[in-house]
């Protein structure tokens, strides 16, 4: 269901999804727009007032949205560039040497290889951040699945690029892990860990799952919020 509330001379257009939560919470997507989760026997009249009460909120979310890019500008794989690794910036450094290696170095990612053409960087570090990933990820979930004891599933691991999704998790409890992750800080990736953990006992985001998750991950929002921003540098 799509509603207009004026705020102003301003109209804010949202969407509402009708969960089995116990209260109402809004979001803003990079996309900004504006999502309401709502109890099902919640009014549409009242979900107006909510959203006027929180407009001047949403406005300034939907405001830094738009400053963000909307695509990812590339990189130019060339020494003095930032690339994200955990969370951190580091600045790359290109090394002409006749052996190849790649090594984090005093807030920087030394790149060593005898070819330095911009392809043959990229072709270098993407298979880095491909193996930091699998190892990193690996550690992290098999971290948080020691501390996580709503249930006695034993769920799969899987690390495989998605579009538009950081994590998702199946009902026969394969759990799946966005490589891309491995930008973000551990914060985030445990928050995702924890949040595909969640849905081995809750499938659904009922108030049930949120009150899983907030067992494992109490600044839940805080840190999706973070990692909402990130989605449109890294996902597609």
């Amino acid at each position: 269901m799509i509603r207009t509330v004026e705020y102003g001379t301003k109209k804010v257009v949202y969407h509402i999804n009708f969960t089995d939560r116990k209260t109402a919470a809004l979001n803003v997507n990079p996309d900004q727009s504006i999502v309401v989760n709502a109890p099902k026997e919640t009014s549409p009249k009242r979900l107006d007032e909510l959203v006027l009460k929180r407009a001047r909120w949403l406005l300034k979310q939907q405001r830094e949205f738009a400053k963000l890019p909307d695509v990812n500008p590339g990189f130019s794989y060339k020494s003095g560039e930032t690339h994200r690794y955990l969370g951190r910036q580091y600045r790359l450094k290109i090394v002409k040497s006749s052996q190849i290696d790649i090594k984090l170095k005093m807030g920087r990612i030394e790149v060593s290889s005898n070819e330095v053409a911009p392809e043959v960087i990229k072709t270098l570090l993407d298979r880095w951040f491909e193996l930091k990933s699998q190892q990193k990820l690996e550690e992290k979930f098999q971290k948080c699945l020691l501390v996580f004891t709503d249930t006695s599933k034993k769920p799969r691991l899987r690390i495989k690029t998605m579009k538009k999704r950081w994590g998702s998790c199946t009902k026969n409890g394969t759990i799946t892990l966005n490589p891309e992750l491995i930008h973000c800080a551990s914060s985030a990736i445990e928050y995702v860990i924890f949040h595909e953990l969640s849905h081995l006992v809750e499938m659904n985001h009922s108030a049930k799952f949120y009150r899983i998750l907030s067992k494992y991950v109490p600044n839940w929002e805080k840190v999706k919020e973070r990692l909402d921003q990130q989605g449109t540098e890294f996902l597609l």
